[in-house]
Formats: structure tokens, C-alpha cells, sequence
């Protein structure tokens, strides 16, 4: 079948240590006065109904937003894997899209994209590529979700790992690769103040 926009929930990870950022939440950051996370949801609310925050500290600063905001169930810091784990039991959707917190500039058609390639075979995982595979743009069947379980109890939390376990499609963002920054340091972020 093929799957609509509005059977999309997108999960936007902001449940790491940040410790390349000083510890600071990268997701709060200020970009032109505005939190990264903010950049984020201006766009993709646009291309979604359904929208998760993972997050692991800071949740009040997220929940602002008035979306749900989801701790991971582990609080070891176990990476993206985990927090979309203890985010599947909130999806209501078959369909699920992820995106870090910290890449500002995302692609306004970046959902319908990657829909037309996952509606040409809904069981293979796509992932975004542009000039390099964006292992946390990934856009996927929920029935996937059951796979992070086995993953993570083995004793793995690689997200290219898993994702390699899925035979992924590649969709290609080569006519915007820029969009696709993301900023770890808080001198990357100073780069992107004065660049965008």
C-alpha cells in the first residue's frame, strides 16, 4: 500500500550526553536566538502530523513545545537506538521518520522524498544520503521497532550496524548536501551563526 504523510510520526533524538558541546543540550543551543530544536520543528511540522522528542535532560525546555517528550527507559545513555526504543510504545503510526536534534537546516521536502522511495518497497529502511549516509535520517516501518530490542540486548548500539542489518536504501540528497549539518561543537556552532 502506499503510505501518506499524515501515517508518518517523526522522532527527533535529543537524548545524548553532549559531550562535544561542553555538556550543554545540543538541542537547546541558540542558532540566531532560536534553539536548534526550534529550527528543527518549524520545518518538519510542516511535512508531519505526529511529532516525539527523545530527550534525556532538560525535558520542561521540550515540552514547551507541546509535543510529547520521551526519557529513555535505560538511563545509561545507550545512544539514538534506545531512545527510539523507549519512544515505540508512543507511536501510533506505521510509518516513522528520525532526525538528530542538532542538524538546523533540514530539507523542507525531506519527508515526501524519502516516502516516494519507502512506498516503492515499504519493508527496506531508507536512509539519507548526501555524499555520505546520514545514518540518523532514517525513515522506516514501525514493525522494524521490534528489531532495536533484539539489537540492543545482544549487547549492540551502533545505529549503522543496525541499519546495515536491514538491507537499506540509499536516497540521495546530493542537490542539497548542506542540509544536512549538523553541529556538534560549540564551534560549529558559531560557524553556522555566521554562515546562514
Amino acid at each position: 500500500m502506499a503510505y501518506s504523510t499524515e501515517q508518518i510520526t517523526a522522532v527527533i533524538l535529543a537524548g545524548g550526553q553532549s559531550t562535544r558541546a561542553n555538556g550543554k543540550n545540543k538541542g537547546l543551543l541558540l542558532l540566531h536566538q532560536k534553539p536548534l530544536i526550534e529550527h528543527i520543528l518549524n520545518i518538519i511540522k510542516n511535512q508531519v502530523q505526529h511529532i516525539i522528542i527523545n530527550s534525556n535532560s532538560d525535558l520542561a525546555s521540550y515540552q514547551q513545545y507541546n509535543y510529547p517528550v520521551i526519557e529513555d527507559d535505560d538511563r545509561q545513555f545507550l545512544g539514538p537506538l534506545a531512545g527510539l526504543k523507549s519512544c515505540a510504545p508512543y507511536i501510533n503510526t506505521p510509518i516513522i521518520i528520525t532526525l538528530p536534534c542538532d542538524s538546523p537546516f533540514i530539507p523542507a521536502d525531506l519527508v515526501n522524498r524519502m516516502l516516494i522511495e519507502l512506498n516503492k518497497d515499504e519493508s527496506k529502511l531508507q536512509v539519507v544520503n548526501n555524499g555520505r549516509q546520514q545514518n540518523l535520517f532514517m525513515m522506516f516501518h514501525q514493525n522494524l521497532l521490534t528489531s532495536i530490542d533484539e539489537y540492543l540486548k545482544s549487547g549492540k548500539r551502533s545505529v549503522c550496524g543496525w541499519i546495515t542489518l536491514h538491507n537499506p536504501n540509499q536516497v540521495y540528497f546530493s542537490d542539497q548536501p548542506d542540509s544536512f549539518i549538523n553541529i556538534n561543537t560549540l564551534e560549529e556552532l558559531n560557524k553556522a551563526e555566521k554562515e546562514s
